[in-house]
């Protein structure tokens, strides 16, 4: 009578860790709930079961030792590698000329859809005809404006470039002589308009002429 050869020991141990994933499997399986109707489910057992084993046999556990790869993103999360937070860089204004009044700044603002000129600069400047308009303006406190009017195509000069804005005119009933004008989207579009934050810097483009300023 012939004896069975033992099974080699150094197989052993994956012998043994071959039957974890049936395990695994018949635990999911105790665990799944049908909530279809009874002729569907008859119908779709074999694909419902093919799914749940692939599922089942792909899903591998850490062991404990290994190593997971995470994203760069997570990375700098868990070893607290952030930027440095900066203060408010104040207010972002670029020095302008508009006819005869030199020397003057401007306000850039990204959340203005408009350009705004005092009535008293209108008045000083004389740049063109005011015009109506029903244009209603809502301040950041919620409270309504309404502009006396625009004032279409006035030139604004940045160094030594030229850009067409309209300006709605407003009656401040206040000192303007800080930072009268408000420039907005419709003139940083029109200038192609760069702001790096970082760095302070603004630069506006016309036919491929590119000028920098410091605006901090």
């Amino acid at each position: 009578m012939m004896e069975k050869p033992p099974f080699p020991s150094k197989y052993q141990n994956q012998r043994k860790n071959s039957k974890e994933p049936d395990d695994e499997i018949f635990e999911m399986f105790k665990k799944v709930q049908v909530n279809i109707p009874l002729l569907n489910a008859e119908k779709n057992v074999p694909k419902y079961a093919k799914f749940l084993k692939e599922m089942c046999t792909n899903k591998r556990r850490l062991k404990g030792d290994e190593r997971v790869n995470i994203s760069e993103n997570v990375s700098a999360i868990f070893q607290k590698k952030l930027p440095q937070k900066c203060q408010d860089p104040s207010v972002f204004s670029v020095p302008c000329k508009i006819g005869n009044l030199e020397n003057t700044k401007a306000l850039l603002d990204l959340g203005a859809s408009i350009n705004v000129m005092p009535r008293e600069l209108f008045d000083q400047l004389g740049v063109g005809e005011l015009k109506e308009t029903g244009v209603v303006i809502q301040l950041a406190d919620r409270s309504l404006t309404y502009p006396e009017g625009v004032v279409e195509d006035v030139l604004v000069q940045v160094n030594d470039m030229l850009f067409p804005a309209d300006f709605y005119v407003l009656n401040m009933g206040h000192d303007y002589s800080g930072i009268p004008l408000l420039l907005g989207r419709p003139f940083l579009k029109t200038a192609q308009a760069k702001i790096d934050v970082d760095a302070g810097t603004l630069s506006l483009e016309f036919e491929n002429e590119v000028i920098n300023i410091n605006i901090i």
